[in-house]
């Protein structure tokens, strides 16, 4: 880390550059603002530790003193046990809508203590926690992506050269005083032979990426991929353990510094949006309503994930509609604001980092001299259209090659696999120049008219239309056919950079053809150009669409990927082509390869549990068709504590019905595993806690505990003949985690959300819920 930070200082892109002075003031500054919040924030978390709300009222259970727990917790005699039970548990499921009852009552509580003007900091402090979570996930995402930038910027040059006095300088930085016409004399390459260029431009680039997959597979194996699916199955209420941890932050990092700068075709964007989710989840662990509350830090979450989008293309609204559209699962109006927040702070705090220099926000900006014409619609429409059959294209041939991937001789040789595609990159990319750079340059030459190109002999711009084209298509076939090969390699890899690119090449050259028959035409068609100086069909433009089309086909983003593209290109003046490829792109691709995105697919590939809005059961099913399993449950009198701990010992089910008698099976309510273990735990320790007989609201005269207020305080249940799709719906707009099935008040049955998931996947054929994640993510999520 230390190492980085001194090769970012050298590259003249920390903070004000003006003289040392200011730069030593403003990291000064930084670090004792930083030493005082944590300072403050220690202590004012010592002090509340010395409260402790009443116990439940058990029968027999002492009382506790009132002076021991968090007074965040204070008011419902049950809150205690139950978010102290939540915090200790591996829960697969959130129940939020269970949650949401316990929040309310403390909620309560905090509004009832505070009405005293001494006691205000506990209203004032409760409120205040989710915006100064918004504000260090922001900062510590731009400072994040500030500093992969600038490594990523180096070790991409890396494979080509070294600057000659200073070989930790980028070439950008090396060749900063250089014109755009002159030859670089500092920079120099590794052989002035080109065949060896290649060699040593190849070995480079498969070292970088056999470091990205050994550092993922042998320290984080959650940090492949975009995280984006899992990132939305975590929103989604699903709890993944290590996701969002240390080591999957830091193996992120450099993973993608190293994926990256070896050429891969992979973008850097989709993977900040799981870093920033990674920052974010560390700081809610400074605060402890955020362990007590699942569902209070998944919506941090949902604020990180448009900080992570903010700081990848320089979109704060951008990142807040991407985050509400396309990652999270539930996003109350309070969400909206923070994440907002979190966005701006983080694009600020990237433009002080300023890694590529000229404290530019906006990545690939253009200036057309004129307008679009009315004739140049059938060329947006076939762009959409374009756009839609390549996405769905790419997303079937991806997932049928993850599947042989996991089948073949690859899965065990994962060093072969990245070996093998990295090379096939080199081989394709080296001799291309408009693939061998990067890739975020190689858009923003296909972005720019002709007139604005500053390199006059530039191929691109030539009158000659053959190698123009060949070039075009060669590129954009095998960066389709490379992406194919990459998104799914063990180690960390994006998509949005890799589809602008391929539609990009598809949309410039269309717009190349276009142009050419306005140029060789006098139709009336093109009437509107006899009075446009210079080209009258902008082939930059043509290229934006197309990169918009394809990334629209393949994510199947809407209203945010408009606004991501016109933040992306301050390119007001298209908002209405963009919005209409977008929507034709949508259209041809979910009338093609279905509604699914390629993320959506890819967890579906990976067996995650994930709830999809667009799901829903036939009409004429009903909820008893879902249920046939036995049903295990516990009376509300007649069970002692004993054979409680020996049910729980025997059977793993992560919660039990309680009903009155087996025989008349009327339903009392639920309780969940882990509250029953913390509350007959204490009472095992000798034979007269064995025989104690544990009821549910029933008078006893035997000693008894009564574990009634443990109950589910929000319990969903619906009759066996309900339509399967109105419990479905309630799953969707409840988050609950399971419902009970009754008939006229008798426990017939439990479906929980995994039940609803395989269902609707499989239709029910050959479902078994228990499958449907992997070990190394979830530790226990299993329902009767």
């Amino acid at each position: 880390v230390a190492g980085s930070w001194w090769l970012t200082a050298y590259n003249g892109h920390l903070f004000f550059r003006t003289n040392s002075l200011s730069a030593e003031l403003v990291t000064l500054g930084y670090k004792g603002g930083f030493l005082l919040f944590f300072t403050l924030q220690r202590i004012f978390t010592a002090s509340l530790d010395t409260f402790q709300p009443p116990s439940p009222m058990l029968a027999g259970v002492p009382t506790l003193e009132l002076k021991t727990c968090h007074p965040q917790v204070f008011v419902h005699r049950v809150n205690c046990i139950l978010l102290t039970i939540r915090k200790q548990s591996h829960m697969a499921s959130i129940d939020w809508s269970s949650e949401a009852a316990v929040r309310q009552n403390v909620r309560a509580g905090i509004e009832l203590k505070s009405r005293r003007w001494w006691d205000v900091w506990l209203k004032v402090s409760d409120r205040s926690q989710g915006w100064l979570v918004a504000l260090l996930t922001g900062v510590l995402a731009g400072f994040v992506a500030g500093w992969i930038d600038t490594i990523v910027l180096w070790l991409s040059d890396l494979k080509e050269g070294t600057c000659h006095n200073a070989p930790w300088l980028s070439r950008l930085t090396c060749c900063v005083h250089v014109k755009p016409n002159e030859t670089c004399l500092e920079w120099q390459p590794w052989s002035p032979h080109v065949g060896w260029s290649f060699v040593i431009y190849t070995l480079v680039a498969v070292a970088m990426a056999l470091l990205s997959a050994v550092l993922v597979r042998v320290f984080a194996h959650t940090a492949a991929g975009s995280g984006i699916p899992e990132v939305k199955t975590l929103l989604g209420g699903i709890h993944m353990p290590r996701f969002l941890g240390f080591w999957t932050l830091l193996v992120k990092c450099l993973g993608i510094i190293f994926a990256v700068s070896a050429g891969l075709s992979l973008g850097k964007e989709g993977p900040f949006v799981h870093i920033a989710c990674c920052l974010g989840n560390l700081c809610t662990r400074l605060f402890h309503k955020y362990t007590l509350f699942p569902s209070l830090r998944l919506e941090m979450i949902s604020v990180a994930a448009a900080a992570g989008v903010a700081v990848a293309f320089g979109a704060p609204i951008g990142g807040v509609l991407f985050s509400l559209e396309e990652a999270s699962y539930y996003f109350p109006h309070k969400v909206m604001w923070r994440a907002f927040f979190s966005a701006v702070v983080a694009l600020v705090t990237l433009k002080q980092v300023d890694p590529f220099g000229g404290g530019k926000l906006v990545m690939f900006k253009v200036t057309f001299t004129h307008n679009w014409f009315w004739f140049e619609l059938i060329g947006f429409v076939l762009l959409g259209i374009l756009g839609g059959l390549v996405g769905s294209l790419f997303i079937k041939l991806n997932i049928q090659f993850n599947h042989f991937r996991r089948r073949s001789f690859l899965k065990r040789h994962f060093l072969l696999d990245v070996s093998i595609v990295c090379v096939l990159h080199c081989v394709v990319q080296y001799f291309n120049p408009l693939m061998k750079s990067e890739m975020t340059e190689g858009l923003k030459r296909l972005f720019e008219p002709c007139a604005s190109n500053e390199t006059p002999g530039d191929w691109l711009c030539q009158n000659q239309f053959g190698p123009v084209a060949w070039r075009l298509l060669y590129a954009g076939i095998f960066k389709f056919l490379l992406t194919i090969l990459t998104f799914g390699l063990p180690l960390p890899s994006g998509l949005f950079v890799p589809s602008l690119f391929i539609g990009a090449c598809c949309g410039r050259l269309l717009g190349i053809v276009i142009n050419m028959l306005q140029t060789h035409s006098s139709s009336f068609f093109f009437a509107e150009c006899q009075h446009v100086q210079g080209p009258c069909v902008v082939a930059g433009l043509y290229a934006i669409l197309g990169a918009t089309a394809v990334l629209a086909g393949v994510t199947r983003m809407t209203i945010s990927l408009v606004v991501i593209v016109v933040e992306l290109t301050h390119g007001m003046d298209f908002v209405a082509p963009l919005m209409l490829v977008i929507l034709i792109s949508k259209w041809v691709g979910d009338a093609v390869g279905g509604p699914h995105s390629i993320y959506e697919a890819h967890i579906e590939l990976n067996d995650y549990p994930f709830l999809d809005l667009k799901w829903d059961p036939p009409m004429d099913m009903r909820t008893e068709e879902m249920i046939g399993k036995p049903l295990l449950v516990l009376p509300a009198h007649g069970c002692t504590t004993k054979e409680l701990l020996a049910m729980l010992e025997e059977y793993d089910f992560s919660g039990f019905p309680v009903v009155v008698d087996r025989t008349t099976m009327e339903l009392v309510g639920y309780i969940t595993r882990a509250n029953l273990e913390k509350a007959i735990g204490s009472y095992c320790a000798d034979d007269i806690g064995q025989q104690m007989e544990v009821v549910f609201g029933v008078v006893s005269t035997r000693p008894h505990l009564d574990l009634l207020e443990l109950l589910d305080p929000a319990l969903i249940r619906v009759e066996a003949t309900t339509p399967l799709h109105h419990v479905v719906r309630t799953f969707k707009t409840m988050g609950a985690k399971c419902c009970m099935v009754t008939q006229a008040n008798r426990l017939v049955g439990i479906i929980t959300r995994k039940d609803v998931v395989c269902f609707l996947r499989t239709y029910g054929k050959n479902c078994d819920p228990r499958r449907m994640l992997p070990a190394e993510f979830l530790a226990v999520d299993r329902f009767p």
